[in-house]
């Protein structure tokens, strides 16, 4: 089956991913002597006084890295030297990709390396928007919260008062859904095989979107429970599905629409929208498989949702990392209640979100060949932002690169 996006995401990944944000985890030696020599020589200047091009290879395709200024940030204070180390990190793990660094409000670095497609000889720019696959859930539960503030539902409501339909549904409530604690089985992993080990139906670019939605539903509500609903953690994908349909139900609108109304245009947030807007759109990378003869679609019309279906850039993710932890969308007690750890045994999850023992939140996303990863730390009021379109199969490694790119950062 072709054009497909699913998620890996397990508890053991978290928890490790976890301790990388942390800097629990150490480099290669090769990194490490890089990276020691570029900051003996880190220095600070003005954003706009360099833009470097460098040939390079990138997993055996000649690639450019490019570093371009955005015109928000031409006044920032860049440390160059940490830019580089990034780009470093980044050559020898042989991933391409996008990556942006801000703390208190400044850009310390941004930076690409290597190419928007394999197919052609196009340099990535920092204007191109990537798919962030499951980092899109912290978007759905700010919604579910901005409805629940306004009186319009309640984390207490079951599933009954949606989905009556659904066997199980006076069982969970949305607060289960928001922990990922509600038992409902994970209709897109099934320790990584995808959708084709799922759903009966075929998922095409002739099919729908309301009727691909009906056969994530129907395979859903088919599905036993894994455990009864509050038991313990378990990240599925179908909680945040069906979240976001019911975020549609309530404002009378697409799920688009709410996300832009009430997060991307308030934040100025341009480059930002849902798959099924941005998916074809010139400045959006596509998968950039190994294999050519590999599909080229980045999103199946209706196959995700809340749960996975954002595009962005990486200044764009900036300012929404910046208006969670400053609590610009949702006010104060709404935030402390998305970041509490309902799962400190386990998951230590909060709504849409991961939280580390520093008070740092983090999450990451992986697609196709989309892997990325976003952590704000309140505290230090710093940003991280990492994504790559060429992670297909190599998940793991991304680990890596994410956890070498941190322990320089933090």
């Amino acid at each position: 089956m072709k054009h497909i996006i699913y998620q890996v995401v397990s508890f053991v990944l978290i928890v490790s991913l976890a301790a990388f944000a942390a800097g629990c985890a150490k480099k290669d030696t090769s990194s490490t002597e890089e990276n020691t020599t570029a900051a003996e020589t880190r220095a600070e200047v003005t954003q706009g006084e360099t833009t470097a091009t460098q040939a390079q290879t990138v997993g055996g395709t000649t690639a450019a890295e490019t570093t371009k200024p955005t015109a928000a940030a031409a006044t920032s204070t860049v440390d160059t030297a940490l830019r580089q180390e990034i780009i470093n990190v980044m050559k020898h793990r042989s991933f391409s990709g996008a990556f942006r660094v801000s703390k208190g409000g400044k850009l310390l670095c941004e930076g690409t390396n290597g190419m928007f497609s394999i197919d052609g000889d196009q340099p990535l720019s920092l204007d191109n928007r990537f798919l962030i696959a499951s980092i899109s859930k912290q978007f759905c539960a700010t919604c579910i919260l901005l409805l629940r503030n306004e009186g319009k539902l309640s984390l207490d409501d079951t599933l009954a008062k949606y989905y009556p339909e659904y066997a199980r549904a006076g069982d969970i409530t949305l607060k289960q859904m928001l922990t990922m604690r509600s038992g409902i089985f994970d209709y897109v992993s099934n320790d990584g095989a995808g959708f084709d080990a799922y759903i009966p139906y075929d998922f095409s670019e002739n099919a729908s979107e309301d009727g691909n939605h009906q056969a994530v539903r129907d395979w859903i509500f088919s599905q036993e429970l894994l455990f009864e609903p509050g038991e313990r953690f378990y990240y599925s994908d179908s909680n945040y599905f069906l979240l976001a349909e019911i975020v549609q139900r309530i404002s009378g609108k697409s799920y688009g629409d709410v996300l832009r109304e009430r997060i991307f245009k308030p934040l100025g947030m341009n480059d930002t929208g849902v798959a099924e807007e941005l998916a074809h759109d010139e400045k959006t990378v596509p998968p950039f498989f190994s294999d050519k003869s590999a599909p080229r679609e980045i999103y199946t019309i209706g196959a995700t949702f809340g749960n996975g279906g954002i595009i962005t850039t990486v200044a764009d993710m900036d300012k929404w990392l910046t208006a969670l932890r400053k609590h610009t969308i949702l006010d104060e007690d709404s935030y402390k209640e998305m970041t509490t750890d309902y799962s400190p045994d386990d998951g230590h999850y909060g709504y849409g979100i991961s939280l580390n023992d520093d008070g740092s939140l983090w999450h990451e996303g992986m697609a196709d060949s989309f892997a990325s990863y976003a952590l704000t730390d309140p505290e230090k009021e710093l940003n991280v932002f990492i994504v790559t379109n060429n992670a297909y199969a190599r998940f793991s490694e991304f680990r890596g690169l994410v956890n070498e790119i941190l322990n320089d950062v933090m």
